[in-house]
């Protein structure tokens, strides 16, 4: 993992079902609990992007990056239009912890999460090169988009 870059860039954050992509230099980030974060860098381009979704699966005829799914696809696709070639790609996969607990163990939505991310990029054979994800704990992550350098955090913890 490298580390992210020191302060002075734009930085944007992603809020749950937010989705963005630029070219360097930038930072983009976010912080996730049971939603997934999946970060997507082109180090040939030095482009970048991230999504942050809350569940795995669009409804029907829904097209919103709060779904995995969705959130994917569209994050790819705007990759792909700023120049970045599919076989380039390294991607991050964040999240997907059991915070919730009031919700019954046949559901582990964050686990869900986490397997939208998965099926979507070795569909489209990404490598993934780092993943965090499951636990109890929510996680803040930083992507710079100059360096594709990650960091990874737990809020209140340094």
């Amino acid at each position: 993992m490298r580390l992210v870059g020191g302060g002075g860039l734009p930085e944007t954050y992603l809020p749950p079902g937010g989705l963005f992509a630029a070219p360097a230099p930038c930072v983009i980030g976010t912080l996730v609990g049971s939603c997934v974060a999946v970060t997507l860098w082109c180090p040939s381009a030095r482009v970048g992007g991230m999504n942050h979704y809350l569940l795995p699966r669009q409804p029907n005829g829904e097209g919103s990056p709060r779904y995995g799914d969705t959130a994917m696809a569209m994050l790819l696709a705007r990759l792909q239009t700023l120049g970045c070639d599919l076989a380039d790609l390294e991607a991050g996969v964040y999240g997907g912890a059991t915070v919730l607990t009031t919700l019954p163990a046949s559901a582990p939505l964050g686990e869900q999460n986490v397997m939208t991310a998965w099926r979507f990029l070795r569909t489209h054979r990404v490598r993934v090169v780092d993943e965090q994800t499951g636990g109890a704990t929510a996680r803040r992550i930083r992507l710079d988009v100059a360096s594709g350098g990650i960091d990874v955090s737990t809020p209140g913890q340094r």
